[in-house]
């Protein structure tokens, strides 16, 4: 019987600087890190990766290598200058992942909206039904090209599934987040008909999204099965998506032997160092595979 490695992203850290990330995540005797939007820009990443693969495993995610005129990533943006950065954001972390040799590079679902860095988290005005349709034919044109450029370096692109809050909902229905429902998951998946893609499913965004849009988490889960890849693990109310720590009641613990090919990848923020070594307990304990 062997353990499955567990990613740590950077958000679990308090800290905003690689270096001092890296500090903390070798103190709590982590040995794979997730990189990701908690970081500040960096003027050297590869130097500064390079450092990092000294000590330890690396995935990289979404906004990350920050770039140094801030912007919200959006692969479904309808302003061809933000596509534009977006696209270009992506490509370059699809490079670094393989250099890296990790097993995919993930970023978030699009919005149909334009959401400000302000409103991350927030609630999103902007994009009509209307113009709905637009933004997903956006979308799936950027991850069909994105999917076919990690073929090419010899990895895969992956997209998280976006969070429905209540205040970003309207009634049950869900007008500016992409890719938040399993239905509209699966037909984006079929549609690019890719076996180079995959999801990264953050658990508490489909938590939130599954109690404010009524459907079943776990029978999400169930459906979305042949293209999941990785998973973000963190804990909330079911209302808003607080990142927070987990313990043994966690919905998802059951399905992470199911899936013993998928990356496992602790996103709860800033967290203590006992909760962290906590979750990783927990984690060790339902994550045993055999040999």
């Amino acid at each position: 019987m062997v353990a499955r490695p567990v990613y740590v992203s950077s958000g679990a850290f308090l800290a905003s600087e690689l270096e001092q990330v890296m500090a903390h995540a070798e103190k709590a005797g982590v040995t794979h890190l997730e990189l990701s939007s908690s970081l500040s820009f960096i003027k050297d990443v590869q130097e500064s990766l390079r450092t990092a693969r000294r000590q330890f495993t690396l995935l990289i995610h979404n906004y990350f290598p920050a770039p140094a005129e801030p912007f919200v990533l959006n692969l479904a943006a309808r302003d061809p200058v933000v596509l534009s950065k977006s696209l270009e954001l992506c490509r370059r972390a699809l490079h670094i992942t393989a250099e890296l040799g990790a097993p995919f590079y993930a970023a978030h679902a699009g919005f149909n909206a334009s959401p400000r860095i302000s409103e991350l988290g927030q609630p999103i005005t902007g994009g009509t039904w209307e113009e709905r349709a637009l933004a997903y034919d956006v979308f799936v044109e950027s991850v069909r090209e994105l999917t076919s450029l990690a073929r090419s370096l010899g990895t895969c692109f992956c997209i998280e599934n976006n969070v429905v809050a209540k205040f970003n909902a309207v009634g049950q229905s869900n007008p500016w987040l992409l890719l938040a429902e399993p239905e509209e998951m699966i037909a984006f998946a079929n549609t690019l008909g890719d076996d180079n893609f995959g999801f990264l499913i953050d658990v508490g965004h489909l938590k939130v999204s599954a109690h404010v849009l009524g459907f079943d988490a776990d029978q999400a889960l169930e459906s979305l099965a042949p293209w999941v890849r990785g998973f973000h693990l963190s804990e909330n109310d079911g209302q808003t998506d607080s990142n927070q720590a987990f313990d043994e009641s966690a919905w998802f613990l059951p399905w992470l032997s199911r899936f013993p090919q998928a990356v496992v990848v602790v996103e709860a923020y800033r967290l203590a160092p006992e909760q962290l070594e906590s979750c990783l307990s927990i984690l060790r304990n339902h994550m045993v595979t055999q040999a």
